[in-house]
């Protein structure tokens, strides 16, 4: 997950600096990585377009018997209570005196829920308002906790290989 969140800082051309990681989550996830890297774009992109200044980015990684859970919060501008209701749906854009005109048309986040419904997982907000940031919490299932359906379907895809504790395995 960390080398995910590191290429997608490259990508934006952002220093390493700008991402702190903590926690541990030694579990397994079947995982489409070419998904998972669009996740990890799509969010750095927001926190870079929606940054007043130097984008920074925390990520917490945690683990239950059953879930792989990834908290990833930006310093940005924060997100209004009634635009965090409507976030994920398709072509929305959160607009208000606080808002930066941004290029781009809603489908950022809305293909960040629909990638982790695919591997049966899911995504929320959570912001404090204006001038406090953002928090997405992305859950996962655990490779062998986790619904069969979404399991076979991702190997499919993957061609058979699992991330584990950061690696990739065959």
């Amino acid at each position: 997950v960390e080398v995910l969140a590191r290429q997608a800082l490259e990508t934006f051309g952002l220093p390493e600096a700008a991402l702190t990681v903590e926690g541990e989550a030694h579990c397994a996830c079947v995982v489409d990585q070419a998904a998972l890297q669009t996740v990890f774009n799509n969010l750095v992109d927001n926190t870079v377009k929606y940054s007043s200044g130097e984008p920074r980015i925390q990520v917490r990684l945690t683990s239950t018997g059953r879930r792989f859970l990834l908290e990833f919060r930006d310093f940005g501008i924060g997100i209004e209570a009634v635009d965090q209701k409507k976030i994920f749906n398709k072509f929305y854009r959160a607009s208000g005196r606080n808002a930066p005109s941004v290029k781009g048309v809603g489908l950022g986040l809305y293909r960040v829920r629909e990638i982790l419904r695919a591997h049966g997982g899911r995504v929320t907000v959570a912001s404090g308002g204006t001038g406090r940031g953002t928090t997405f919490r992305l859950v996962l299932p655990v490779y062998g906790k986790s619904k069969k359906h979404f399991t076979k379907k991702l190997l499919r895809i993957t061609g058979r290989k699992h991330m584990e504790d950061g690696y990739e395995r065959e």
